[in-house]
């Protein structure tokens, strides 16, 4: 697919692994340390495995961005005596402060401002976007933020997809990109309302995809955009 910023009014980027890194495990050490608990990989397989469903329910509508944060973290309440939503808010504040910018994204960024709108669309709790945004400088490049937690619906809704549009000044669906590293919820829910999509996909884990185009770098996305 051929594709350059000629063709665009927008680019909406997936924040977490697109264009942020997002160690969890770092993220829970660092809060489990402030409750001087030595947090174990095997801590985190458990973490993992609930969470994970959690989000898929989540991404499924079956549950709310409320249950996520009191569920993920109910196990450890009851073992430090401290409120599930206490130690949310301490994992989101680690969270802003370990995350950075992945490889190629500020220059990514830099060389969009100014040439087409950039917007971000994630699942990720409010809390967390914002003050990893004023964090990491990106919020400098951002002209829209799209946060499921505050529209209501969830990629790969449809519904916060059409929302983003309404915001965005409903441009037309083929002048949209959507960069995205899941197939499931970036890539489909781009799909489902005509937008152009790309896989962002560092290590191939997906051969076979529905996005429009891929890549593995974000060097490689301005390489292509930005002629």
């Amino acid at each position: 697919m051929t594709i350059t910023l000629e063709d665009l009014d927008w680019v909406v980027f997936d924040a977490d692994e697109t264009l942020f890194d997002f160690n969890i495990y770092e993220g829970l050490k660092t809060l489990f340390n402030s409750y001087d608990v030595s947090f174990t990989e095997k801590d985190f397989a458990q973490y993992q495995q609930l969470n994970g469903q959690l989000w898929l329910d989540y991404e499924a509508n079956k549950i709310t961005m409320e249950q996520i944060k009191l569920g993920r973290f109910a196990h450890w309440s009851e073992r430090l005596n401290v409120e599930p939503l206490t130690l949310n808010h301490g994992f989101l504040d680690a969270m802003a402060t370990t995350s950075k910018p992945l490889s190629g994204a500020i220059a990514l960024l830099s060389s969009l401002q100014d040439k087409v709108k950039v917007a971000i669309m994630t699942n990720g709790m409010a809390k967390l976007q914002y003050k990893r945004l004023r964090n990491t400088g990106v919020e400098q490049f951002i002209d829209a933020l799209f946060i499921s937690e505050e529209v209501g619906a969830a990629k790969p809704s449809k519904e916060i997809y059409l929302y983003a549009m309404a915001k965005m000044g409903h441009p037309q669906p083929q002048r949209v990109l959507m960069v995205g590293d899941n197939p499931s919820t970036d890539i489909l829910g781009a799909n489902s309302v005509n937008w152009r999509s790309c896989l962002y996909d560092p290590a191939n884990k997906y051969p076979q995809h529905q996005a429009d185009f891929k890549v593995n770098h974000l060097n490689q996305l301005q390489q292509i955009l930005v002629k």
